[in-house]
């Protein structure tokens, strides 16, 4: 009998460490954590992370939060009009590029995120703006289309890549890096929690810290609403 229970014993104290074991290896499996690993995403959702992409002056006071799918033709033409905003609006406004692709829709945008990222983590800004300028004049409905093969896809980045001076070796070994995973991730959830749907969306952040979202944002609605922005900013503002 006494040995009965012991037998007992010892399988409800293996079906408690096995139990806690997979609750425990879930927990650290959730996509969630997967995205909290590096940072509280909800604390630091609209501050400038050492990741970002910034193009223009940090000390601009007016920040646009741009979400964008490399592969969305809308997006494509916001990128155009970038040196007009900053020429409309001189010393007043940076973009802070974040990654929103909708795979549903471009099949190939996750992809082309990470190879994004990647060139503007191994080059200067100014050879990214280069290397997004490349990208869109190439760009066509063959250029993304669901057809397109991985390979093929790569072989087109990679070669724009090399003409901004990136090695092979350097590019290929950030594609598969974890933070450029962690990078990308994070910009989805950060979309996801501003309950962003389509693309380009920009958040403008004024001074102040108020938020104002375009989904959908064209050339012409940011330039509207920056008019808006300075007329309510007090004249003394920088």
């Amino acid at each position: 009998m006494v040995s009965h229970n012991k037998k007992i014993l010892t399988y409800l104290a293996l079906f408690v460490l096995i139990s806690v074991f997979i609750i425990t290896l879930k927990a650290r499996s959730t996509p969630e954590n997967e995205n909290l690993v590096r940072e509280d995403i909800e604390t630091q959702l609209m501050g400038i992370n050492t990741d970002d992409i910034i193009i223009g002056d940090i000390n601009n006071p007016i920040k646009i939060f741009e979400y964008s799918d490399p592969d969305c033709p809308y997006c494509k033409d916001l990128w155009a009009h970038h040196r007009d905003l900053e020429s409309e609006f001189p010393n007043k406004i940076i973009f802070i590029y974040r990654f929103y692709p909708l795979s549903y829709l471009h099949p190939t945008a996750l992809q082309s995120s990470y190879s994004f990222y990647c060139v503007n983590k191994l080059t200067t800004n100014e050879k990214f703006i280069n290397y997004v300028d490349e990208y869109y004049r190439l760009y066509t409905n063959e250029y993304t289309s669901t057809h397109l093969d991985t390979e093929t896809l790569y072989k087109k980045h990679l070669s724009i890549a090399l003409s901004v001076g990136v090695k092979k070796t350097d590019f290929d070994e950030c594609l598969r890096a974890p933070e450029t995973n962690f990078k990308i991730k994070n910009d989805i959830v950060r979309g996801e929690l501003k309950e962003l749907t389509k693309t380009p969306s920009v958040i403008i952040q004024l001074p102040d810290g108020k938020e104002v979202t375009l989904s959908g944002a064209t050339y012409r609605r940011i330039e509207r609403m920056l008019l808006s922005i300075l007329d309510y900013l007090p004249k003394t503002a920088p």
